[in-house]
């Protein structure tokens, strides 16, 4: 039977193993044999728990990178289960305390100070103040870190020279096993994972599913689509299927096994230095798009980046919002953070001007909400006038302008009033 692999992942307030992994080893035994992947060696009770699931192997990094934040010795293949410090929280990904994300990375390792004593010490005291023991430190001095660990309340101190994350481990995993498939709790960490997974082993990806079952070509996993209306059915057909599964995919369902651990060769991906891409000037202040009354929303129909900036003109003019759909992001004309539709922003204003929007279902979806709805494009057959209050029927880049100067003459004249 093909091993089928689910990343463990741990509740950072209870340090216990999370109901999402039980939910993943459930799904996993419909596909296979269910082997569960922990960033660090496992306790009696995270064993315990991945047994009572249904994971018949447990597979941890081994060396310093597996048991550096409990201490645990494993042989590969050892079948007792070792004994952990009661006082420890071990944590998928290097997680040993809900103190330990607050400095966490997105590839998920334990985060700390690096090079100085001050943010080694800042480090371990956020990890005291949430309930953890556990200091770390990357590429800073043992001794030096260790003094300062203790000083701000760290009952151990852990020396990282590189960045180990779950993406390493499950790597490593993957060319060990060659799985059927890897499953992924569907969080923001979850998702980072999954996507960083799937380049380094060239696979295809599948996110937010909500079902998964076994198929003739491999695993099957059903998705929502067009906010919630539609399900659709996806398989992977390159490589090993990666799969972040919802929360709400599966009930956890008992299966009474006992693991056996093995533990695995991890190579740490190397720190990387962030650089400097762009410098970007700050914007005027504008209303929250989430909460603005007025939302001025451009889209492929305004041509070009210049004519957009007309349109944000008009926004600031009338005290609104500026948006765009997802063409215009993809185009750069706005930020990603100003995207309205499926896979953007919801809004709900009071009044909706889309100017060379053409209305497709996944913005509509984002916009259906306004009260008052005014499009201006120059296709009369777009569906978004079938959603407006107004339409105004010509070239966007041509009565964005004229719009401008109207009302800047009535706000003129309001104010000699």
């Amino acid at each position: 039977m093909a091993h089928v692999v689910a990343l463990v992942e741990h509740d950072a307030r209870e340090g216990t193993v999370a109901r999402s992994t039980c939910a993943l080893l459930t799904l996993a035994r419909r596909l296979g044999q269910p082997v569960a992947a922990c960033a660090t060696a496992p306790d009696e009770e995270t064993i315990a728990v991945l047994g009572r699931y249904g994971a018949t192997e447990i597979w941890c990094p081994d060396g310093p990178a597996g048991d550096a934040a409990t201490a645990l010795p494993l042989q590969r293949g050892a079948a007792e289960p070792a004994h952990a410090n009661a006082g420890a929280g071990a944590g998928a990904g290097g997680d040993a305390s809900a103190g330990a994300s607050a400095g966490r990375s997105v590839g998920g390792d334990i985060s700390a100070g690096r090079g100085i004593d001050a943010s080694a010490s800042a480090s371990a005291s956020a990890g005291r103040s949430a309930g953890g023991d556990i200091g770390a430190g990357r590429g800073i001095d043992a001794s030096a870190s260790a003094s300062a660990s203790a000083s701000a309340g760290a009952g151990r101190d852990v020396i990282a020279g590189a960045s180990l994350s779950d993406t390493d481990l499950l790597a490593a995993i993957a060319h060990s096993l060659t799985p059927a498939a890897i499953l992924i709790a569907a969080t923001h960490r979850g998702q980072e994972t999954a996507a960083r997974l799937a380049i380094r082993l060239d696979s295809g990806i599948i996110t937010d599913a909500v079902e998964v079952r076994p198929g003739a070509r491999g695993p099957i996993a059903v998705q929502r689509c067009l906010a919630d209306s539609h399900l659709v059915e996806s398989s992977v057909v390159r490589g090993i299927p990666i799969i972040t599964v919802c929360p709400e995919a599966a009930v956890p369902e008992p299966s009474p096994s006992e693991p056996v651990l093995h533990t695995v060769a991890v190579e740490p991906s190397p720190a990387r230095t962030p650089r400097i891409v762009a410098t970007l000037k700050p914007r005027p202040a504008r209303p929250a798009l989430d909460h603005a009354d007025i939302v001025v929303a451009g889209g492929r129909g305004i041509g070009s980046q210049a004519a957009f900036a007309v349109l944000a003109d008009v926004a600031a003019a009338l005290g609104a919002a500026v948006a765009g759909s997802h063409t215009a992001a993809d185009l750069g004309w706005i930020p990603p953070e100003a995207r309205v539709g499926l896979t953007g922003k919801t809004v709900n204003p009071r009044l909706y001007l889309a100017c060379g929007v053409s209305g497709s279902v996944r913005h509509r979806a984002g916009m259906q909400g306004a009260k008052t709805v005014v499009a201006i494009g120059d296709d009369p057959s777009a569906p978004i006038f079938k959603l407006a209050d107004l339409a105004v029927v010509g070239d966007a880049r041509a009565i964005l302008p004229a719009l401008l100067a109207e009302i800047l003459s009535r706000t003129q004249l309001r104010s000699q009033t």
